[in-house]
């Protein structure tokens, strides 16, 4: 068994359609240990997060944390944080203003 600890998300904008930020790869548990956004604007911008299983699809039964992050400050979503991934799992996110936060991941992967 081998232990990776890496960035799981490279720094990206979050857009308002809902967009897969990571999947779980093949033989592989990842675990979230940080997860962070920051709002690049002047308004509050609201973010959602969906945990999906291999093969579903977002909906009610993954949405796993909302955040509201206030103009130009930075948030971390906590929800997330010990999160166990399976190979095939994905994250899903989506803002209400398109690009309006930056998001950057970390965890563990063991596989």
């Amino acid at each position: 068994m081998a232990v990776n600890i890496k960035q799981l998300i490279a720094p990206s904008l979050v857009p308002n359609t809902e967009q897969t930020f990571y999947t779980c790869p093949a033989s592989t548990s990842t675990v979230f240990r940080a997860l962070n956004l920051y709002n690049n604007t002047a308004g509050a911008v609201d973010v959602e997060f969906w945990i999906v299983p291999t093969g579903q699809s977002t909906g009610n039964d993954y949405l796993v944390a909302k955040k509201s992050v206030s103009g130009t400050s930075a948030s971390r979503v906590t929800e997330v944080e010990g999160l166990v991934l399976q190979a095939g799992d994905f994250l899903v996110t989506k803002g209400t203003v398109n690009g309006g936060c930056s998001i950057i991941g970390g965890g563990v992967e063991v596989i």
